[in-house]
C-alpha cells in the first residue's frame, strides 16, 4: 500500500476546533469589556470627570443611554475580530502573492488568530492596574493607558490629541504581536524567522502605517 505522507500538526493545527477557539476568545474581550464597563467606568467617575462639562442631570441621562445600548457593543466584538483577522490576513496574503509563497489564506487567518490572544494580556494588565494600583484615574487616564507604550513615558496632558493613538499603538505587545506572526508564518512556509519578521514588516507592517496615517489625518481634521 502506498503510505500517506503525514498531516502537519504544527501551528496551524489546534488540539480543539477553531471555532470554539475563536468564541473562547470573543468571550474572554466580553468579559473584559464587561470588568471595564462595570468596575472601572464607575458612575463616580463619570460625575467627577464630566461634572464641570455637564450637568448632573445631562450625565445621567448619558449613563442610561449607555447602559440601554452597551448590548450592541458586546454583540459586536466577534463581527469586529471577524473584520480585524480577515483585513490582517489580506495584507499578508498580497504578499504571500507577491512572494509566489504556497499558504492559503485559510492559515493565514488561523496565524492572525491565534497571535491576537497576545493582546489579552494587556487588556488584563489594564483591568488590574486601576483596579489595584492606580485607584484614583479619570476616564482619559481609562481611555488613553495602555502599558508599555510610548505613550506611558509622556506626562497627561504634555501629548497633542492627534498623538495619542499612534504613540499608544507603538508598544511591546505589538511587537511580540509582529514576532508571533512571523513565527507563524516560519512554521508553516519553512522560511527562517528573520525572513518572516522582515515579510510581517513589509505586508502588516505597511498596512498598519497607513491605518495610523488615516487615523491620525482623521483627528487632525476633525479637531
Amino acid at each position: 500500500m502506498e503510505n500517506k505522507p503525514l498531516k502537519n500538526h504544527t501551528y496551524t493545527t489546534f488540539p480543539f476546533s477553531k471555532p470554539l477557539y475563536f468564541i473562547g476568545f470573543c468571550l474572554l474581550m466580553i468579559l473584559i469589556n464587561y470588568i471595564t464597563k462595570e468596575f472601572l467606568t464607575t458612575e463616580e467617575m463619570y460625575h467627577a470627570t464630566l461634572g464641570e462639562q455637564l450637568s448632573y442631570d445631562s450625565i445621567e441621562k448619558m449613563l442610561a443611554l449607555q447602559e440601554k445600548w452597551q448590548w450592541v457593543g458586546y454583540a459586536a466584538i466577534p463581527l469586529i475580530y471577524l473584520i480585524k483577522f480577515t483585513l490582517i490576513a489580506m495584507c499578508l496574503s498580497i504578499g504571500v502573492v507577491l512572494g509566489n509563497y504556497k499558504i492559503s489564506f485559510k492559515k493565514l487567518f488561523h496565524i492572525v488568530m491565534v497571535s491576537e490572544a497576545i493582546f489579552l494580556l494587556p487588556a488584563m494588565i489594564k483591568i488590574v492596574w486601576f483596579m489595584f494600583i492606580r485607584t484614583d484615574y479619570g476616564l482619559a487616564d481609562l481611555q488613553f493607558f495602555y502599558p508599555l507604550s510610548l505613550l506611558s513615558i509622556f506626562e497627561g496632558g504634555t501629548v497633542a490629541q492627534w498623538w495619542l493613538y499612534p504613540l499608544q499603538l507603538f508598544n511591546i505587545f505589538e511587537v511580540v504581536y509582529w514576532f508571533a506572526l512571523a513565527y507563524g508564518l516560519h512554521v508553516v512556509l519553512k522560511k527562517s524567522v528573520n525572513d518572516m519578521l522582515g515579510f510581517v514588516l513589509s505586508t502588516y507592517g505597511v498596512g498598519l502605517l497607513l491605518w495610523v496615517v488615516l487615523v491620525t489625518f482623521l483627528s487632525v481634521s476633525m479637531s
